[in-house]
């Protein structure tokens, strides 16, 4: 449904930055955390699969039949959200230029029924959407309202379509007009339930799981403190492409990194762990983070097995201040079937107020590079270092209320997973409580400074 929606992005800004103090957190790849992304339905084609960026469709317990109902939302994404992502779920299938087939489905409707709640701003639209297909050749597209304002009981919603045949049915629902100039707002929200045919005032054939009854949530393992592109590879339907692994030069885990072949056949896509933001939208997608000490070295230890003699395995760290280059090194990655040792060298004249460190692991599909035991050492470094404010945010997950227990006087914004600054302020109480209600739903983060020492607490607005 891309075309049909006329809105695609690739917004890869993941997680929160983790300012580094000195040492690099879990640079032994020792933490790993599972974040549920979405979750899709079985049956029917959600926007939440079907593209990438926010999640747009939720599973609610919601529901006017059964136990579950979808609710369609949209997001913005993109650099400086000038995209829109249109929630939708459908029967059917689509290609590059839109709907290109349906479901098996032979039965006569003139109806289509179904149970709905809204809360859109003015001027939004959920819409039905039908073609018929026969022989594999689409009749023509019918676009229905089915609901608009606010709708805050189940009501029942029925809309009458033209009469025809068809051997194969696509059909769907859409939060905004998939052909109109005006994209929905973020805060537009409708609920689907208990869709169902009919033809003459008669049930008709029931599409399947017509009451939006079977989930699958998608989730994906990250290590702590780094960013990957894992979230944006197993939602579009792709194997994360770093994973913890047992097979480890100390300790219990290690990072593994494997090259994957992209959809299309015609580019490669390269595990990589970054300190910084990775954001695929800019030339240089690898944002800069916090870093304010002075080491001489960077060690670590990595395996490679490369693939039809890859050479592109390799880690580039790059410290800067006031946005310039102060210090640039590369270690290069050369086939080792055990770990090996490095010791990279880090000639800093100057302190750096940020940097960027990232290992990839090559060019060739099946190349695979384990990576383990990442620090700085030497200057002002201590190996021992460690930094974490003790601090504590509940109910996590949440609804409305929303509170942090930390030190008073301690600075803190609220960002969302796509980066953007949704509220900041200073702590003046040991228990801070925060109204969460109008956010939209989905992952955030507390970044919080204490005397030039940064921690980030993660919640979920559900």
């Amino acid at each position: 449904m891309k075309k049909l929606l006329l809105t695609i992005t690739g917004v890869a800004t993941l997680f929160l930055g983790y300012g580094q103090l000195g040492q690099i957190q879990n640079g032994g790849f020792e933490n790993w955390t599972s974040q549920v992304l979405s979750d899709t339905l079985d049956e029917w084609t959600d926007s939440n699969s079907d593209q990438p960026g926010p999640v747009t469709v939720f599973q609610s317990t919601d529901a006017s039949d059964a136990m579950y109902s979808a609710e369609i939302t949209a997001a913005l994404a993109g650099p400086n959200n000038q995209d829109t992502i249109f929630g939708y779920i459908f029967h059917g299938s689509t290609g590059s230029n839109g709907p290109d087939g349906g479901i098996s489905y032979t039965a006569d409707f003139d109806e289509v029924q179904y149970q709905y709640k809204g809360d859109l701003v003015s001027g939004d639209t959920l819409y039905l959407i039908t073609i018929r297909f026969t022989g594999g050749v689409p009749g023509a597209m019918e676009i229905y309202p089915a609901t608009y304002g606010q709708t805050s009981t189940w009501t029942q919603g029925s809309i009458n379509v033209s009469t025809g045949t068809q051997d194969e049915l696509f059909i769907g629902f859409v939060l905004g007009d998939p052909f109109g100039n005006a994209a929905p707002s973020p805060n537009s929200t409708a609920w689907v339930d208990d869709v169902r045919m009919f033809n003459g005032g008669q049930s008709a054939t029931d599409l399947p799981d017509p009451s939006l009854e079977n989930w699958t949530s998608v989730s994906v393992e990250n290590p702590d403190n780094w960013y990957t592109l894992n979230n944006i590879l197993v939602p579009s339907g792709l194997p994360a492409n770093v994973q913890k692994t047992t097979d480890a030069a100390s300790g219990s885990f290690a990072a593994e990194l494997s090259v994957l072949v992209e959809p299309q056949g015609q580019d490669t896509i390269s595990g990589i762990v970054s300190l910084g933001q990775i954001d695929i939208q800019n030339m240089n997608p690898f944002i800069p983070t916090p870093y304010e000490a002075m080491p001489n070295e960077l060690s670590g230890s990595y395996k490679y097995a490369p693939s039809n003699l890859d050479t592109g395995g390799g880690l580039l760290v790059e410290f800067y201040n006031g946005g310039s280059v102060l210090a640039t090194g590369y270690q290069p990655f050369t086939a080792n079937a055990s770990y090996t040792s490095f010791t990279l060298p880090i000639n800093l004249a100057s302190a750096p107020d940020s940097a960027v460190m990232y290992a990839f692991a090559g060019n060739n599909p099946g190349t695979i590079l384990q990576l383990d035991d990442f620090a700085f050492n030497g200057g002002d470094v201590s190996v021992a270092e460690e930094f974490k404010i003790k601090s504590t945010l509940y109910p996590n997950p949440t609804e409305d209320k929303l509170y942090l227990r930390t030190d008073k006087n301690t600075e803190y914004q609220i960002i969302d997973i796509m980066g953007n600054l949704v509220e900041k302020g200073e702590t003046s109480e040991l228990i801070s409580s925060f109204d969460v209600a109008s956010l939209q739903k989905g992952v955030y983060f507390f970044k919080l400074t204490q005397n030039g020492k940064v921690t980030t607490l993660k919640f979920i607005r559900k």
